[in-house]
């Protein structure tokens, strides 16, 4: 659990592109990964908090294959621009979506 306040300013996503058309790479928890693409309309309607994509299941880029990503499903894993391993996983759903919460890094860090 975070106990100060976030820098979101300073965060830098370390999810890579996981698809030809540049679509971000995102891990669901039975390890396999996907990337989200705009519903094709009629978009039907959604519950509260509901975005309005389609996961569709990608190979999971090299980068995703250091274990720091098990720790971050259906979520953006950022690394902290002003502090050395301080990563964190910033859910992209729930109602109300869950707080970050810190994680570890990837062995490779995009500053």
């Amino acid at each position: 659990m975070i106990t100060t306040p976030l820098d979101y300013a300073a965060l830098v996503p370390q999810n890579p592109k996981g698809d030809p058309e540049g679509h971000v790479a995102y891990l669901a928890p039975d390890d396999r990964c996907y990337v989200e693409v705009p519903m094709k309309p009629p978009i039907p309607p959604l519950p509260t908090g509901g975005r309005p994509f389609d996961n569709v299941y990608v190979d999971c880029p090299p980068e995703m294959d250091d274990p720091a990503w098990d720790s971050c499903t259906w979520g953006t894993l950022s690394a902290n621009s002003k502090k050395a391993n301080d990563c964190v996983c910033i859910p992209m759903g729930g109602n109300p979506p869950p707080p970050p919460v810190g994680v570890a890094c990837p062995k490779t860090v995009k500053r």
